[in-house]
């Protein structure tokens, strides 16, 4: 198993492979994710009513 966080200053909705796994924070703290280990896709999109464009990173 892998372990990884989603660093925004804003609150995104995160997914991994397509698959929305929640949001990147939690108040202040970042939220720390898991999946099995390999090459993912994973992306952060803002909460509706944010402008910032959507990320997506391949690790």
């Amino acid at each position: 198993m892998e372990f990884f966080t989603v660093s925004c200053l804003r609150r995104g909705r995160v997914s991994v492979d397509g698959l929305y796994q929640g949001e990147n924070k939690t108040g202040e703290t970042l939220k720390v994710f898991q999946c099995r280990a390999g090459l993912h896709d994973v992306s952060l999109e803002c909460r509706i009513g944010q402008r910032c464009r959507e990320m997506a990173q391949r690790g």
